[in-house]
């Protein structure tokens, strides 16, 4: 069998990672960002790869902004 485990762990993430590229198309992914989740669900599907992806941790080692940035303009700033 053609299979891979790879685990990172950083100060900032946790990875870890399974792949059985002779598997049966089944998957469980969890990255925090649904596109991508959704998009390897869907390699794994129609490629017939067994695929495991567990991340924790925050992008570049910071946790998110809370309310975000907004622009304002116009009068009565």
């Amino acid at each position: 069998m053609r299979t891979a485990e790879i685990t990172r762990k950083t100060n900032e993430t946790d990875i870890r990672l399974s792949l059985n590229l002779d598997g049966q198309g089944e998957s469980r992914i969890w990255s925090g960002v649904g596109f991508l989740d959704h998009m390897l669900t869907l390699l794994a599907r129609h490629g017939g790869m067994d695929l495991e992806l567990t991340c924790w941790g925050h992008p570049g080692g910071r946790p998110p902004q809370r309310g975000g940035y907004r622009h304002r303009s116009g009068p009565g700033l």
